[in-house]
């Protein structure tokens, strides 16, 4: 009986060393997994090991990576990435990010994430993010980012497991900067001038520059209207503008003199292949 009960002990303290070992390697892979921004920098990063237990570090920085492209219902999709690295010597499965998007001090804009991946040990994976940002308009949560370029704040939740028992989570938070399609959009109503056919010539001059990654290709049309709402004229505009190109064109139109659009404003609006924009209003002397 006294074989049998040491030969238990021994297998006993031998498990218990295994076990030990496993979760020490556990720990410390737990303890050097690590994120860093790949297209949009390093981030701020907070790592909280063992059981959910352990040291928070942080550092900050700032990116502007990533890219642009036009998505369904007028909407854009932001696609960047992020570098996890796992120097430990346990594999990670599964693992998906949670991203968030805000307005500068302002509500959340968008939410995003990545598709399940996984790291094998000592290697580092880039794992994309896309966020689907909501149409552009003159209204709404997104309307800023129409006319004016912006730094919006991203923050990010990756949240993975070893062992089946030691939680990881890793937040990181960065910024990238956005470009506006329309940046500094202004048109402009000149003097009314009477024309000798009974009409009167008005000019109308539209400029903006387009900081977008993304090119601005189809027509903007203008309503012009007076004080009282009356539609003085409805021009159309052809524009093609590249990103980083600007846009200036006039041209005269000519409307009846019962409508004065002195005191009214120029309605705006943008249509595209694949994207149509409500811009902002811009008032008449």
């Amino acid at each position: 009986m006294s074989r049998v009960a040491r030969a238990f002990r021994v297998t006993a303290i031998v498990a218990l060393v295994v076990i030990f070992v496993y979760v020490g390697v556990a720990v410390y892979s737990a303890s050097k997994l690590r994120g860093s921004g790949n297209s949009m920098g390093s981030g701020n990063h907070g790592n909280n090991n063992g059981n959910n237990n352990g040291n928070n570090n942080n550092n900050n920085g700032n990116g502007n990576g990533g890219t642009t492209t036009v998505g369904p219902n007028d909407s854009l999709i932001y696609s960047t990435s992020v570098n996890l690295t796992n120097p430990g010597f346990l594999p990670i499965n599964s693992i998906q990010v949670t991203a968030v998007v805000t307005m500068p001090g302002g509500p959340v804009l968008a939410r995003g994430g990545s598709p399940a991946m996984s790291i094998a040990p000592g290697a580092t994976q880039a794992i994309p993010i896309s966020f689907t940002l909501p149409p552009l308009s003159a209204s709404g949560p997104a309307a800023l980012l129409v006319t004016h370029d912006a730094v919006l704040p991203m923050a990010f939740w990756i949240n993975v497991t070893y062992a089946s028992v030691f939680g990881v989570a890793v937040n990181m938070t960065s910024n990238f900067s956005w470009g506006a399609p329309f940046a500094g959009l202004n048109a402009t109503v000149g003097t009314p001038t009477p024309e000798g056919n009974g009409t009167v010539a008005l000019p109308l001059t539209v400029s903006f520059q387009n900081h977008a990654k993304f090119s601005d290709v189809g027509t903007i049309t203008a309503s012009i209207r007076s004080s009282s709402g009356q539609v003085c004229a409805t021009p159309s505009l052809s524009l093609n503008v590249p990103n980083g190109q600007s846009f200036n064109q006039s041209q005269t139109l000519y409307i009846s003199p019962s409508c004065n659009p002195s005191g009214g404003s120029v309605l705006l609006s943008f249509q595209g292949p694949q994207l149509q924009i409500a811009l902002p209003a811009e008032p008449i002397p």
